[in-house]
């Protein structure tokens, strides 16, 4: 057992090359004073022993020859072919300062993403199952750090070692005796994995008051280990969560693993007992997490979608509940489960599928979506601008900008009977569907004013000369157009009109104070005062249903 002790000064430098530079499952590869490199078996156990490096920062790239006069010669990758480079290393030139970073073999390996940090500071992420970044290795400098566990797998899969190497000269205002008394020549100490050379002297000051002089040269090596393989070239979240699937006769709840090698499928069950595509039920709100996040997840008719899974969902329903087939509950990560366990509840008296799931799961039937109005909603907004644009040759409404898109994406029944931030911002994105992107432009471009009824419209709103161009807003001018086209429905306007008014007004804040005569109609209207937020969204969305498809009716 070596005694730190033995080399003053530089034993805080011997402890972290017989710790092999690592520390809380972090690994120093380069530094100013640290750089590294993988060999093979054969280099790995001569390396040991001789204490200078095998290669320098400087000759960490491509090796090319040329004679004199410029002549090409050849081309290596490395500058010795011997040793493979863990870490890439471009010296300082011109306005760029020097700088370390992994090698792109390692990069790709472990799909990592490089981002930023400050001037000189990257950290290089790896993306989980769950899309969630996972910090790899971070750059200071040229002070490179990686997570132990993935260089370990990494010098594994290559069947290659890692040596670390260092070197390091202190000086010190601490004279010879007070460091114990005796010069220290020259000496070499070795290891079967790792190897250094000390010396201790008095310093000659260089004007800064040193008294001794410590030289420090060393390298240790890392063998690889089949062992060390833990498959984190893809990041997977195991596990598997019980989820209720009914009750027994003593009213207890029935809980059964998601995981498909533990459950009866449709040929094994026994009686009517539990099995993969057991409907499993959940509270509405499970979905939230997933419309917060559109960069991250998609939720669709039948589906949900993460960044590396997806599974099927049956949300074309107009109850309160989500629900999943068992066996798909164990194909989302283990965090997902977890997640979508504290929603899970029990089933309702005959709870089963949708009319729609069922006829696409058990009958192979391709069947749209009929049941969940935010959902039917979206569908027929679809369908009312591509049948639009076959008639009239343009949209009716415009595609929404890319920062927009949420809106629509993002459009849902609400899981909490009052939430005003949601409900506002549902509202906003209802509004911002059907009235904002109206096509005015192609609207009142469309709007033949040579006819009665148009000219009486636009006389009776003292449209200046009487030209559509003057008309103030999307709602008038779209209805102007279907008096143009002799389609006129006052309802149609009419809801628009109210749901543009609501838009402006804060509902949640107004029920409990005393309203004015225009404000108490528009609550009214939407039966505000009556009902709770969710049930006010499901039931203007189920009119607004009924608006597009009279809009499809009339263009057909």
């Amino acid at each position: 057992m070596i005694d730190l002790k033995q080399y003053p000064l530089c034993d805080q430098l011997i402890d972290r090359l017989f710790r092999k530079f690592s520390d809380n499952g972090w690994i120093t590869l380069c530094d100013t004073r640290i750089f590294s490199c993988l060999v093979n078996d054969n280099l790995a156990t001569k390396s040991m022993t001789y204490d200078t490096w095998d290669i320098s920062h400087s000759k960490a790239g491509p090796l090319i020859n040329e004679q004199l006069d410029g002549t090409f010669i050849s081309y290596s990758r490395y500058s010795n072919d011997e040793v493979e480079p863990i870490v890439m290393y471009l010296e300082k030139e011109g306005r760029w300062d020097e700088e370390a970073f992994l090698a792109e073999e390692f990069v790709m390996y472990f799909k990592l993403h490089k981002e930023a940090k400050g001037k000189n500071e990257y950290v290089y992420y790896q993306v989980d199952e769950c899309g969630d970044d996972v910090e790899v290795a971070r750059v200071a400098g040229i002070n490179l750090e990686v997570k132990l566990k993935y260089v370990k797998e990494y010098i594994a899969v290559k069947k290659l070692n890692l040596l670390v190497f260092t070197d390091e000269v202190i000086n010190d205002t601490k004279s010879i005796d007070e460091l114990g008394g005796n010069k220290i020549p020259w000496t070499t100490i070795k290891d079967s994995d790792f190897i250094f050379s000390y010396a201790l002297q008095e310093s000659a000051g260089y004007g800064l008051g040193y008294k001794s002089c410590a030289v420090f040269r060393g390298k240790c090596m890392m063998r690889y280990n089949d062992k060390d393989i833990q498959h984190l070239w893809k990041l997977r979240d195991s596990g598997y969560e019980s989820f209720i699937v009914g009750s027994d006769e003593d009213g207890k709840e029935v809980f059964i693993s998601c995981d498909e090698n533990r459950m009866p499928n449709l040929f094994t069950r026994q009686g009517d007992e539990p099995y993969s595509l057991s409907p499993v039920f959940f509270k509405r709100d499970v979905l939230s997490k997933y419309f917060q996040a559109v960069d991250k997840y998609s939720v669709q008719d039948g589906y949900l979608s993460g960044p590396s899974w997806g599974i099927r969902i049956d949300n074309d329903r107009s109850d309160d509940y989500v629900v999943a087939a068992l066996v798909d509950l164990g194909r989302m990560p283990h965090r997902e489960q977890l997640h979508w366990k504290s929603f899970n509840v029990l089933p309702p008296r005959n709870g089963f599928y949708s009319i729609t799931t069922f006829s696409r799961w058990f009958d192979a039937i391709p069947t749209n979506c009929s049941v969940a109005p935010d959902l039917v909603f979206k569908q027929l907004y679809i369908q009312v601008n591509d049948k639009w644009r076959t008639k009239y040759g343009w949209s009716l409404f415009k595609e929404l900008a890319a920062d927009d898109q949420y809106h629509f994406e993002t459009l849902h029944l609400m899981g909490q009977e009052n939430d005003q931030k949601e409900f506002d911002g549902l509202i906003q994105s209802i509004t911002k569907l059907l009235i904002d992107s109206l096509n005015e432009k192609q609207l009142v471009k469309a709007i033949d004013s040579t006819k009665p009824d148009v000219l009486r419209f636009l006389s009776e709103r003292n449209i200046k000369e009487l030209k559509p161009s003057y008309i103030q807003g999307g709602i008038t001018k779209f209805e102007c157009f279907l008096i143009s086209e002799g389609l006129l429905d006052s309802s149609v306007v009419k809801l628009l009109r109210k749901v543009q008014d609501l838009r402006s007004s804060t509902v949640a804040h107004r029920k409990s104070t005393k309203l004015d005569t225009r404000t108490e109609e528009l609550f009214n209207f939407f039966g505000i005062l009556q009902n709770s937020d969710k049930v006010v969204l499901f039931n203007l969305l189920n009119r607004l249903n009924e608006r597009l498809k009279w809009l499809i009716s009339i263009i057909e």
